[in-house]
């Protein structure tokens, strides 16, 4: 019973992570993406 309670919050957490990183890596291409803009005339 304790394993299958740990297994679930580990795959809660890989989630959680995976969702982050997605977010994370869309705001860090917005930003590549307007800078690229200012910089090419």
């Amino acid at each position: 019973m304790i394993e299958f309670e740990n297994e679930r919050m580990t795959e809660c957490l890989c989630d959680l992570i995976t969702h982050s990183i997605i977010q994370h890596s869309i705001i860090i291409y917005n930003i590549i993406f307007s800078i690229g803009i200012t910089t090419i005339p």
